[in-house]
């Protein structure tokens, strides 16, 4: 399966990332380069028959990346509240064992 993970992430590589002789493919790519890495992994475990979920075999490729867009962690950017932080050894921290005396490191 480490085989089949260096391949899909070898097969990821466009062709501009190729000509440029680039090992990797681009960083903002990451989310779609790591649908066919775990597609392949699968794929991989499930001819080597150690796959766990047995009807990811009767999907498509096609179908499988979707299910596994439908796995993966989706950051969001998402506003938090203002709360007024206050400083290092300040009373607002006190009783959450906080010791300001090792934090001036």
């Amino acid at each position: 399966m480490i085989y089949a993970s260096a391949t899909g992430l070898a097969d990821s590589l466009t062709e501009a990332e190729i000509s440029r002789g680039d090992l990797y493919p681009e960083l903002k790519r990451v989310r779609e380069v790591s649908v066919v890495v775990a597609r392949e992994v699968v794929r991989a475990a499930q001819r080597d028959g150690v796959d766990r979920q047995k009807l990811l075999q009767f999907l498509s490729d096609k179908e499988l990346d979707e299910y596994i867009k439908s796995k993966m962690y989706d950051p969001k950017v998402v506003e938090l509240p203002s709360h007024n932080i206050s400083p290092v050894g300040s009373p607002s921290r006190e009783g959450y064992g906080y010791d300001s005396a090792r934090s001036s490191l």
